[in-house]
């Protein structure tokens, strides 16, 4: 496959989004946080800066990300590439800030 791509999106709840496009290599990786289609923000990921802390109380519509960082994982003949998110988020559906470690996208050398 050619670059830029685009790899599915990883739902944060009903409406607000998180998704990466690997851009000029397979190890540079754009993630953007989306809610109801709008773009709210956007990092990038490099491989000689692979984890970037999030803004605090970053609101992607009703989903709050209180604290968090996202990690890159470069791929290699062995293993996938990944974009991971671990953070502390409110939301409508909890009282409290809940925990969230996901890989929200991954993908290989050949893709």
């Amino acid at each position: 496959m050619s670059l830029p791509l685009t790899l599915p999106p990883y739902y944060l709840d009903a409406t607000a989004t998180v998704q990466v496009t690997l851009t000029t290599s397979y190890s540079t990786a754009v993630v953007s946080f989306y809610n109801a289609g709008m773009i709210y923000y956007t990092v990038t990921l490099v491989q000689q800066a692979p984890v970037v802390t999030l803004p605090s109380n970053l609101a992607i519509g009703s989903f709050v990300i209180k604290s968090g960082k996202l990690t890159l994982q470069v791929p290699g003949s062995m293993q996938q590439g990944t974009v991971t998110l671990n953070c502390q988020y409110t939301d409508p559906a909890f009282a409290s800030p809940q925990g969230l470690n996901a890989v929200i996208a991954s993908w290989t050398l050949d893709q």
